[in-house]
């Protein structure tokens, strides 16, 4: 549950994330010995890091989906701690144009094009 009042607010910079690239999570609230930050992706953990001392955080997302980052308070190398901030990160297909055809025969050209949106990591197959 999240706080009513909660001071923090989580900003992703850039505001557009694409898949296979990276992008930075700040806050301006001071933090707290126990607090964490969590990317979760389709509801599931991928990666986390303790915030004291850092008022911001580099992750790199993977293939396009809906992903989110969490600022827990409380949390302990065996307690999740409690959800004080939630940012969600819909992660989107740089591709926005491919063109193939349907068919072709055994040994004839194959031609394909595709537009990107935006540069990404490695790893991103089109």
């Amino acid at each position: 549950m999240l706080p009513s009042a909660s001071a923090l607010q989580l900003v992703l910079d850039p505001p557009v994330v694409w898949a296979y690239s990276d992008a930075k999570a700040t806050w301006r609230e001071q933090s707290q010995r126990w607090d964490s930050i969590t990317l979760l992706y389709a509801g599931k953990r991928k990666t986390w890091s303790w915030c004291q001392g850092n008022q911001s955080w580099m992750i790199t997302v993977g293939e396009p989906g809906d992903y989110a980052i969490q600022y827990r308070r409380n949390a302990g190398y065996v307690s999740d701690g409690d959800l004080y901030q939630s940012l969600p990160v819909p992660v989107k297909s740089p591709v926005t144009q491919l063109s193939a055809p349907g068919q072709v025969k055994a040994g004839d050209q194959l031609t394909v094009s595709w537009t990107l949106a935006a540069l990404v990591g490695v790893g991103y197959a089109v």
